[in-house]
């Protein structure tokens, strides 16, 4: 019985975050940003990956709350180590752009090699573009660029679409 209250609590919670979740989403395509922030708050408060990674967005843009890299850093860190790829791939392009932090190749890459692998189409382009460009620790690898381009392409990737098309083309990836 004790367990079994402690599941629909659990699930009470969850819901809760989700549909708090749903409000800042629906607030967001609006362009009502602080309301946005108020109910992601409340989600990302209660564990949620996704709203973590959203509220990150809004703080590294400046949206409806002051601009801050180190709280957007904080809080993409906080939803990737949930395993969520989408903030694997923000919190990489971060190191990769060196925005809020130095610019570290060795560090975005094994968050887009971790993005990549659960299938982000993003994550799967840069990871490709590193390895065409031997940047992050990895040996320059014309063949794994190809496969991570076209794995991207696959997933409706532009960029990789014509990257494996230019790839084709040059026969560098042979």
């Amino acid at each position: 019985m004790k367990r079994l209250f402690s599941i629909l609590i659990l699930l009470c919670v969850c819901a809760g975050a989700r549909a708090e979740l749903m409000v800042a989403m629906r607030a967001i395509e609006r362009g009502h940003y602080v309301t946005a922030e108020r109910a992601l708050r409340k989600a990302a408060a209660q564990g949620d990956a996704r709203a973590q990674n959203n509220l990150a967005y809004l703080y590294e843009r400046g949206l409806g709350v002051p601009q801050s890299y180190s709280e957007a850093i904080s809080l993409y860190s906080r939803a990737a180590a949930l395993g969520l790829p989408e903030a694997k791939y923000n919190l990489a392009t971060l190191y990769h752009t060196g925005k809020g932090v130095p610019q570290s190749f060795d560090k975005a890459q094994p968050l887009f090699a971790a993005a990549a692998q659960a299938g982000y189409a993003d994550a799967e382009y840069m990871l490709a573009d590193y390895y065409r460009s031997g940047r992050g620790g990895l040996d320059k690898d014309g063949a794994l660029a190809l496969s991570w381009f076209l794995r991207a392409a696959r997933h409706g990737h532009p960029g990789a679409q014509s990257m494996a098309a230019s790839i084709y083309l040059s026969g560098e990836g042979w």
